[in-house]
């Protein structure tokens, strides 16, 4: 099953946690957890605190990553019916 403390990162969209209602909205893959974690850590902001959402490329959406994909480049491979 996927981790419960850092919101539904699993390793695949099959994962059963994945599943539960409303999470496959939100699911986060390693691969873009990893990519977030990573422009997060190098890229050179202005400010020095944000938060920030970071979900896969999922439908239907449920949060908003217009400012990471603006700020940190933040661009998600994976998704929901993607890795089929």
């Amino acid at each position: 099953m996927g981790s419960k403390g850092f919101a539904p990162v699993a390793r695949t969209h099959s994962d059963p946690f994945v599943d539960e209602l409303g999470y496959s909205a939100v699911w986060l893959s390693h691969n873009d957890c990893v990519q977030f974690i990573d422009k997060c850590i190098t890229v050179n902001l202005r400010d020095s605190f944000l938060i920030l959402n970071a979900v896969s490329d999922n439908r239907p959406v449920l949060y908003d990553i217009s400012t990471a994909r603006t700020l940190l480049d933040f661009r998600p491979l994976d998704g929901v019916g993607k890795l089929d």
